[in-house]
């Protein structure tokens, strides 16, 4: 089968990713699919922007990736307009268009329109457009007014992986015979690592008296970064040597800086920035706990990861990852929003080390047995096999 997949953003190969750049989960989730794909000899065109403003095409193995030059930024999203037309040129079966970021996602949906092939829409999550600046709130608002139910209807199937996202997100619950639920996957030797905790510790120049609470991810609202840093008080009551420490970065990040110093839990708090990928297992390695406080999360693939390497987590009822977590009991569900319910969790997983490390096992070894990418790819084969045969 010839498979074609639009993306905003694809991350490059090791040695190569600028942090002008943003890759999030979604990106790294349909990075580790198509290669999977491509090992199952699916002939696989990729159409992406570039880092740069010029354009550039990769080779590999059954696997093309066509970068075409970036033009200008808007929000994380690399613009570039000639993957509105140049994909024109080569031809596919069918075309899966990553659901993630606003406008380049659109680029997909006209590939389809124009070439008259069967359209999957991998889905990452609503577009919301009730935080940030007037500009970001208006542009994603006309964005999701004009666009986004055309696109969810017009599309054969919509791939969501998360069963429970569908009742709370604004647009998915009318679609509910066309969705298939399909988890992302993960790919475990990513977070393999050697050291000890303690190791990991003092690798980021952390005592290995400091009780790591770790959030990982954008330092936006949806996330929730705020409501946990509100819990620190409260955790720091109890826990005096509890440290949270921010790896990541985003448009809440001098907020969340004035806050520290306003709540005085200044000296309880580390910014490390953007954190790559590929060094995000020593971060989660290191900590006691990994926090994911979202409001409002499709998936939330960090908790996965954190899963993977052992760490104890706490998770919201609206991170989508809760039908996992609750199915295996390998974590901890808080309410979104609820300060005190978050600080007395992140306090009782701290306090209760066995407990807390025996769930975080639990949940490495389903993910590792059921989540490999190998195992979604197949379910992947499954729709486009239908799809082919329609």
């Amino acid at each position: 089968m010839k498979l074609g997949f639009f993306a905003s953003q694809l991350p490059y190969g090791p040695g190569y990713n600028p942090r002008s750049y943003f890759c999030g989960g979604s990106a790294i989730a349909l990075h580790s699919l198509i290669v999977e794909l491509a090992k199952r000899k699916h002939a696989i065109d990729v159409f992406t922007t570039a880092a740069d403003s010029k354009d550039h095409h990769e080779t590999h193995a059954n696997l093309a990736i066509h970068r075409y030059g970036t033009a200008f930024h808007f929000l994380n999203a690399n613009v570039s307009s000639a993957l509105f037309y140049k994909p024109l040129n080569y031809d596919v079966d069918l075309v899966t268009v990553s659901f993630d970021i606003p406008p380049n996602t659109l680029a997909g949906y006209v590939y389809a329109l124009k070439k008259h092939v069967p359209l999957v829409l991998y889905h990452h999550g609503d577009f919301i457009a009730n935080y940030g600046s007037f500009v970001r709130r208006s542009s994603v608002s006309l964005f999701n007014s004009l666009f986004v139910d055309k696109m969810l209807s017009y599309a054969t199937v919509i791939i969501s992986p998360s069963l429970s996202y569908i009742d709370v997100s604004d647009t998915l619950s009318k679609y509910r015979d066309k969705i298939r639920v399909i988890p992302n996957g993960i790919n475990r030797d990513d977070f393999a690592i050697s050291r000890t905790q303690d190791e990991c510790k003092a690798a980021l120049g952390l005592g290995d008296d400091i009780q790591v609470i770790l959030y990982l991810g954008d330092l936006s609202s949806p996330k929730g970064p705020d409501v946990l840093l509100r819990a620190l008080p409260r955790i720091v009551d109890t826990v005096p040597h509890a440290l949270l420490l921010f790896a990541g970065d985003g448009p809440l990040r001098s907020h969340l800086g004035d806050l520290a110093r306003k709540l005085g839990v200044e000296g309880n708090v580390r910014f490390d920035g953007f954190v790559p990928h590929a060094e995000t297992r020593l971060y989660y390695a290191a900590s006691d706990v990994f926090v994911l406080p979202s409001k409002k999360d499709m998936y939330g693939l960090v908790a996965a990861e954190a899963l993977m390497c052992g760490t104890p987590t706490i998770i919201t009822r609206c991170c989508g990852i809760v039908d996992l977590v609750n199915e295996t009991r390998c974590g901890y569900v808080v309410r979104e929003d609820d300060i005190s319910e978050l600080a007395d969790t992140v306090v009782y997983v701290l306090q209760n080390r066995i407990e807390a490390r025996e769930k975080a096992r639990r949940g490495k070894h389903y993910l590792a047995d059921t989540l490999s990418w190998q195992n979604i790819a197949e379910q992947f084969e499954d729709v486009y096999r239908s799809l082919a045969e329609a």
